[in-house]
């Protein structure tokens, strides 16, 4: 009998493991890039609204340290029932202080305060689903006054943005993962300008373009076996050291570089972070732009366009 407990068991961990692998969407190394844009410190509290199977809130645990002193407060809710389990799962092997909370993030936020508010977190991290349509009742039944940016009318990314937005203290900023197409779309007046809101209203403080591609090996990023997604990463802050400036970093020439051998992922991941955290420019990867200039060009965020893109020399 004990015998057959113990292979069940196995074969559970075995499901979980491979269901959480599944559905797992961004890999391992760019979630470490998004917790360390983070900054998180010790103490902390960080909120993920849709945490799959709670990769992302475990990698900005632990760029805090592993320590069970240095621990942050992690809340995070998930909608599908695999990996909502498989989360369960990644709490007690890393032993993660995380609620875990199943529903719809939008429809019914699980996380509120005791004056009936939304409860308010120090860090927000999110991968939602890109380009999901949701439908306008959830805008019309809100009470927590989430969107008031506005409501795009095909796709939900700025949807998420705000409502991440609404859970952050004053002095809060979140990290999400979005299609890069979200930074420069225009065919949405309503989109459009929920941008110009973001901006306007001095919250933006970096876009990334993700290097997805370094998180796989170089020969199969040549071989193109597998579409390599194209997003972005928003750096949103309520309380920016640099305000009316946004950084603009386009990863492609650090991308060649990897793909030719130059690079290897580490300096790739580093650039990126130094680039932030020091707030300078890096000649053909990352600018750094007025809220104004943003303005001139239209609101477009893609960095990309704000970036000159020689082949980065080293």
């Amino acid at each position: 009998m004990k015998l057959r407990h113990i292979t069940l068991g196995l074969a559970t961990i075995g499901s979980l493991t491979f269901f959480s692998v599944s559905y797992l969407t961004i890999p391992q190394r760019v979630a470490r890039l998004i917790a360390e844009l983070c900054r998180p410190e010790p103490g902390i509290s960080c909120y993920d609204p849709c945490c799959g199977s709670g990769r992302l809130p475990r990698a900005v645990q632990s760029v805090v340290t592993d320590s069970p002193d240095d621990r942050i407060q992690i809340c995070a809710q998930e909608i599908n029932p695999i990996p909502f389990l498989a989360a369960v799962t990644n709490r007690r092997l890393h032993n993660l202080d995380m609620t875990l909370k199943r529903g719809s993030s939008l429809r019914h936020p699980a996380f509120i305060a005791g004056n009936s508010e939304l409860k308010r977190f120090d860090l927000a991290v999110a991968n939602p689903m890109w380009n999901q349509s949701i439908p306008e009742a959830t805008y019309r039944s809100d009470r927590f006054g989430r969107f008031r940016y506005g409501w795009p009318r095909d796709s939900g990314d700025w949807v998420w943005m705000q409502h991440l937005l609404a859970h952050l203290e004053d002095n809060g900023r979140m990290v999400v993962c979005l299609d890069r197409e979200v930074t420069s779309r225009c065919s949405d007046p309503a989109e459009v300008d929920i941008r110009r809101r973001f901006v306007d209203a001095d919250l933006i403080e970096a876009v990334i373009r993700c290097p997805w591609e370094v998180s796989r090996p170089r020969w199969l990023v040549r071989s193109a076996i597998l579409n390599t997604p194209q997003a972005a990463l928003v750096v949103a802050n309520k309380a920016k050291k640099r305000p009316g400036e946004i950084l603009f970093v386009n990863t492609q020439p650090l991308i060649r570089d990897y793909l030719a051998g130059n690079l290897t992922p580490d300096v790739v991941h580093n650039t990126i972070v130094d680039a932030l955290c020091n707030w300078e420019p890096v000649s053909g990867v990352a600018e750094i732009l007025s809220n104004t200039d943003v303005a001139k060009a239209g609101y477009i965020l893609a960095p990309e366009l704000h970036c000159a893109s020689p082949s980065m020399t080293r």
